[in-house]
């Protein structure tokens, strides 16, 4: 049987089987070795220590689900759907352990990727001057889409002149095809449209 398939309680349940079934070998020996006598003298104290094992399994798996099993199971859901882009639900345990640590760790990678995901969305709607602040150094995605930004900004400024120089270009072309029999009627007609255009006024 391959243990590493198995999941954390059906590992812990096992434990728990061969220590109880350890203890019952070890019973169940010094109980061949007593004479029948003495085994029905101390049936009491067997059957309390037995009562107290059981007890004691019961509460220590009542403990290991509540401290361990249940975060476990919520932090893997939450690390699953964040694998698959689904940042709706964070994990939320808090703790001083190493639990807490893994679950606050994941809620941190969580909240980055939402706002990584705000971000690309307002570049997209073409507010290239919001500011994204990188994590680190070794930031590596924040780096890039911040590169990203600044090319996009780069590549709208360009095609906002490049558009602007071709609407004027056609706009004074059209100009001159219309009057060019009257020579000032064309210049007062292009000067003015010039320092519109410019915005020159």
């Amino acid at each position: 049987m391959k243990l590493n398939r198995n999941s954390l309680d059906s590992k812990v349940n096992l434990i728990i089987l061969m220590f109880l079934l350890i203890v019952l070998a070890g019973i169940v020996f010094v109980l061949s070795k007593l004479s029948l006598s003495v085994f029905y003298q101390q049936i009491s104290s067997l059957v309390v220590v037995l009562l107290v094992w059981i007890a004691a399994i019961v509460l220590i798996k009542r403990i290991y689900n509540t401290y361990i099993g249940h975060p476990v199971k919520k932090i893997e859901q939450v690390s699953r759907q964040a694998s698959t882009g689904d940042l709706s639900t964070k994990a939320n345990y808090t703790s001083g352990d190493e639990l807490g640590s893994i679950a606050s760790s994941i809620d941190n990678i969580i909240q980055n990727q939402s706002n990584l995901a705000e971000f690309v969305e307002k570049i997209g709607d073409g507010n290239y001057n919001i500011e994204y602040s990188v994590l680190g150094e070794k930031d590596k995605l924040g780096s890039s889409i911040n590169s990203m930004r600044d090319k996009l900004h780069r590549l709208a400024s360009e095609d906002a002149r490049r558009k602007w120089s071709t609407e004027g270009i056609a706009k004074f072309g059209a100009i001159l095809r219309e009057d060019s029999d009257d020579l000032k009627v064309v210049c007062d007609k292009l000067l003015s449209n010039l320092v519109s255009y410019l915005e020159a006024n």
